[in-house]
């Protein structure tokens, strides 16, 4: 209730203070009377005006209780929110760091940049000549060179696109733009080119992982071809 509604009250008030005095004339009561009814209309008027403005100080009240009740309910949502965020990215590391390795001598770990060096290989066999046998190519010696590790490598990126797609529909805008780049700086240069043509053979994850524009920092001179980032979006 505002103060142009308490306003409005404390004038119906009056004018049934008016009302009333005219029902006295009419009535054509004594002036003891007359006093009496029309002191006791008055204080009664003021009263309602009081309850109604007490009314008024308990809603402002419930009100201030309800978006406090608000706030906390939105700060412990995104608590909950970074903490799941939190134990994924704890599972994708530890992930990362047994699974990947540039020693050639750990045999339980890939070794990506041998890898990629084999996709380089493998590439430059063949001169496709249109975008379509290019594609093709590119799904074939992802399978051959890949195709020992895919376990693996489809839990990475499960792991990956889980956090990408947490951070997506759960945080703030704000948010959002801190851990797109804390994901720049997480994935090395290695990952992205594994990732970058992944996507050829899997494209449902393409939209989410260039959406948080990890492919932004990949040289495409550390591509089998250079112009295959721009294949990419076709």
């Amino acid at each position: 209730m505002t103060n142009k509604k308490i306003l409005i009250l404390g004038l119906i008030a009056i004018a049934s203070y008016i009302v009333l005095y005219i029902i006295v004339a009419c009535l054509k009561l004594t002036k003891e009377e007359y006093l009496l009814t029309g002191v006791g209309s008055v204080f009664n008027a003021f009263a309602f005006i009081g309850i109604a403005y007490n009314l008024f100080i308990q809603s402002k009240r419930l009100d201030t209780d309800s978006n406090r009740f608000d706030l906390e309910s939105n700060e412990n949502k995104e608590s909950r929110n970074t903490f799941r965020l939190i134990k994924i990215l704890e599972m994708f590391e530890k992930f990362r760091d047994n699974s990947f390795t540039e020693d050639d001598s750990n045999c339980k770990g890939i070794n990506l940049l041998k890898l990629r060096d084999e996709f380089q290989q493998e590439y430059n066999t063949k001169n496709c000549k249109s975008t379509i046998e290019e594609l093709d190519h590119l799904q074939i010696i992802f399978s051959k060179v890949y195709l020992g590790y895919i376990k693996y490598i489809e839990r990475y990126v499960e792991l990956l696109v889980n956090m990408l797609n947490h951070v997506d529909e759960k945080m703030e805008e704000e948010t959002k733009i801190f851990w797109r780049n804390h994901f720049k700086l997480l994935i090395s240069v290695e990952e992205l080119h594994l990732l970058f043509y992944y996507c050829f053979k899997y494209r449902e994850h393409k939209n989410i992982l260039a959406k948080y524009e990890l492919f932004e920092k990949l040289d495409p001179y550390k591509l089998a071809n250079p112009n295959h980032k721009d294949l990419l979006k076709e």
